[in-house]
C-alpha cells in the first residue's frame, strides 16, 4: 500500500477526473494526483505532513493552498537534500518534488479562479 493524494474542484471535468488515473505514476501532479508507493517512506512523510490525517477520511476537503505554500517550498528544499533516500534515484525524487511543486501550483490557480480544490488522501 502507498499514499495516494486526489485534488477534486468545482466544474472537474470527466477528461480531467480521467487523467488522475495514471497507473501510480510519480510525475502527475499537473493532474491533481500525487502518488508515494510503499517503500518510498520520505515522500509518504511529506505528503502525510501537507495533508495531516483530517484529509484522510475518503473523502475530499478544501484546502487552503495559498497557505501551504511556504511549507511546500521549506519541504522541497529539505527533501532535496537527503542523502539516504534508497527508494529513488536523484532524478526521480527530482521527478516526485517537481510534480509536488505542480499540485500545488495547480490547486492555487484553481483557487485564484474560485473553483474551490479539495484534497483526499487514499
Amino acid at each position: 500500500m502507498g499514499t495516494d493524494v486526489y485534488m477534486s474542484w468545482d466544474g472537474m471535468t470527466k477528461e480531467e477526473k480521467d487523467r488522475q488515473y495514471t497507473g501510480y505514476a510519480i510525475d502527475a501532479g499537473k493532474f491533481g494526483y500525487l502518488r508515494s508507493a510503499v517503500y518510498m517512506r520520505f515522500e509518504r512523510d511529506i505528503l502525510h505532513s501537507l495533508f495531516p490525517p483530517r484529509y484522510s477520511l475518503g473523502y475530499a476537503k478544501k484546502y487552503n493552498f495559498a497557505t501551504g505554500e511556504a511549507q511546500v517550498i521549506h519541504t522541497i528544499k529539505q527533501y532535496l537534500t537527503l542523502k539516504d533516500n534508497y527508494a529513488m534515484n536523484k532524478e526521480d525524487r527530482a521527478m516526485w518534488a517537481k510534480s509536488l511543486v505542480d499540485f500545488f501550483k495547480l490547486g492555487y490557480s484553481l483557487q485564484m479562479k474560485g473553483k474551490n480544490p479539495k484534497v483526499a488522501v487514499l
